[in-house]
């Protein structure tokens, strides 16, 4: 039995319900997705990132060699600090999206699996005369994402020690009891609340849920992908594979941040340079606030004055704020002039507005 597969079984004799998506199952709730969510908002929660992917990159010239490839600065990250950054195509749109987490001797990019192939190929054939060395480690890692107000004292009492407060992005090292190897807090807040992706090595992935979830005070409970989903939405965070993909550059996802127009050239640096100058890309990663109570497929058009403007990227019906609220792709001149929107689901046409973001 493969690592992952122990780790569903294991969620699966503490209640998980398991789903499939991109080809591989997931822990879609524990049978109550609204005191999952609750449990997030209140207390802590622990939510499966097994899907999470790594890239190492290694040698002498690492950070001269990434500064030249990746939209964003590298040189300035010391070790135990970390921040998005992005590979671009040359027209400016995304081959991938990561966390870039510093170490002494190496960067980590931290993305989904199938990605952290994308990344690899994407940079590789770039690697001329610089010695550096880019390695696939998914194999190597996995994590439990920690979430909620009460994260940071969990995660600082199965350690013994305080945590400091660390950015977004930065990392530390941990000691857990009856976890050896490398152990290291991500602090990473995609849900609103506080939070941490604890990587670990990927055969003790079942081994550190049974140590969170034997924790007393504050008592955490797994979290599923359907509670998840709310939250994240609610919190305003789109997901690359789901709402960012190859048809978007930052400017268009309202990602600025990965990008630093102040270093040099990078691939698709002089696209993104003209679109920054004039003001506004195309179209645009936006939210939606939609009538009703079921939500449109991903995919479903948006319409304004009986014409598709835009597509659905994710839909769900909110706890807080409630109602149907969904990130999608529209065109940049109808966020400008305000018309009337719909959005098409199924056979139906709901009423549908700009909503600002976060959504709660």
């Amino acid at each position: 039995m493969g690592t992952d597969s122990r780790l569903f079984a294991f969620l699966e004799t503490i209640g998980a319900h398991t789903d499939e998506r991109r080809g591989r199952p997931l822990a879609a709730h524990f049978g109550d997705p609204a005191w999952e969510y609750d449990a997030v908002r209140r207390s802590v929660g622990l939510i499966d990132r097994s899907s999470l992917g790594a890239v190492r990159i290694r040698g002498a010239d690492r950070a001269a060699f990434l500064e030249h490839m990746l939209a964003n600065d590298v040189k300035d990250l010391a070790p135990g600090a970390g921040r998005w950054n992005a590979l671009l195509a040359p027209n400016g749109k995304f081959i991938a999206l990561f966390r870039l987490l510093a170490f002494a001797e190496s960067f980590l990019a931290l993305l989904d699996r199938e990605d952290a192939v994308t990344l690899s190929r994407g940079l590789d054939p770039y690697l001329i005369l610089e010695e550096a060395e880019i390695e696939d480690t998914s194999a190597e890692w996995g994590a439990v994402h920690v979430a909620g107000p009460e994260s940071g004292r969990l995660l600082a009492s199965l350690s013994g020690s305080p945590l400091p407060h660390l950015p977004p992005g930065h990392h530390r090292p941990l000691s857990l009891p009856g976890i050896p190897g490398p152990v290291h807090a991500v602090r990473e807040c995609p849900t609103g609340e506080d939070g941490f992706d604890l990587l670990v090595q990927r055969e003790r992935l079942v081994d550190a849920w049974r140590l969170l979830l034997l924790h007393e005070a504050p008592k955490p409970r797994p979290v599923g992908d359907e509670a998840f989903e709310i939250l994240r939405m609610e919190a305003g965070t789109p997901l690359f594979g789901a709402d960012i993909g190859p048809d978007l550059g930052p400017l268009e996802a309202g990602l600025e941040s990965v990008v630093s127009f102040g270093k040099g050239c990078f691939p698709g640096q002089e696209i993104l340079a003209k679109t920054h100058h004039r003001g506004k890309p195309p179209k645009s990663l936006v939210g939606l606030a939609i009538e009703g109570d079921r939500p449109p497929d991903r995919g479903s058009a948006v319409l304004a004055d009986g014409a598709e403007v835009g597509r659905i990227t994710s839909a769900v019906r909110s706890i807080h704020p409630g109602g149907v609220i969904a990130f999608a792709v529209i065109r940049t001149t109808i966020v400008e002039n305000r018309p009337p929107l719909f959005a098409r689901a199924g056979d139906r046409v709901l009423a549908a507005r700009l909503a600002e973001l976060p959504f709660r």
